[in-house]
């Protein structure tokens, strides 16, 4: 693990790279290809995405340049090594490194994604399951006109 380490957070990272992969692609394509891997959207204000609510946030750790620190995976890689435990009975760095940032946002009062290391909740209802008490944010609701062409798929959220 390095010291002096920064907080890299990430996007939509799905559907840009989507996009970006396969330019020729319509909205329908982009949007099944990127339900297998993202929360789709949700009108339900029980039930929002936890990206969409500002309670869930991915992100990693950087050096003091920013670069991000090996975590045995990149972020996004949907593969069994990308789970939270994947490492933890492989001593390395990666793993220690996945144990720093798990404990500062636990200290922080975060809760963590099993299915990604990369996931923390706050005030979402999936934090809310975890912690036993009631979600404190519901969906964000966005002015049409303020969206990007990225995020043409309104409300997908990477979980």
């Amino acid at each position: 693990a390095a010291t002096g380490c920064a907080c890299r957070p990430h996007g939509r990272r799905p559907v840009r790279r989507l996009r970006r992969e396969h330019p020729l692609w319509g909205d329908d394509q982009i949007y099944a290809q990127a339900s297998r891997f993202v929360t789709p959207p949700s009108d339900d204000p029980t039930a929002p995405p936890p990206h969409l609510t500002g309670g869930a946030v991915d992100l990693t750790l950087g050096d003091d340049a920013g670069v991000p620190i090996d975590m045995g995976t990149d972020f996004d890689a949907f593969v069994d090594e990308a789970h939270a435990l994947a490492l933890e009975n492989s001593p390395c760095d990666a793993r220690d490194s996945r144990r720093t940032l798990f404990w500062a946002m636990h200290d922080a009062g975060f809760t963590g994604y099993a299915e990604e290391w990369w996931h923390f909740d706050f005030g979402d209802q999936f934090w809310g399951l975890a912690t036993n008490h009631p979600a404190r944010y519901g969906p964000a609701r966005l002015d049409a006109g303020a969206q990007n062409e990225d995020d043409t798929l309104a409300q997908t959220d990477t979980r």
